[in-house]
């Protein structure tokens, strides 16, 4: 069917307690080798997936999205 990915799915930490920097470096290294989509969830541990998604968005050529945000997390990271 035309419009279907297939893929293999990763997990890149995105927890408040690993620095922003080393985030996008860890993403930076998977890109260079073939990582082509980053989909970042949010909850009560990781950063702000709006921050790391704009982050991400200055820094990567790849395809970005918010795989969960719920509507109560809304406290900056």
């Amino acid at each position: 069917m035309p419009g279907i990915e297939t893929g293999v799915q990763f997990h890149l930490p995105t927890y408040a307690h690993v620095p922003l920097p080393e985030l996008i470096q860890l993403a930076k290294r998977a890109e260079s080798r073939g990582v082509d989509q980053f989909w970042v969830t949010d909850n009560l541990r990781s950063r702000n997936s709006f921050v790391v998604l704009a982050a991400f968005a200055a820094n990567l050529e790849a395809k970005l999205g918010t795989a969960i945000k719920p509507c109560n997390i809304s406290e900056t990271r």
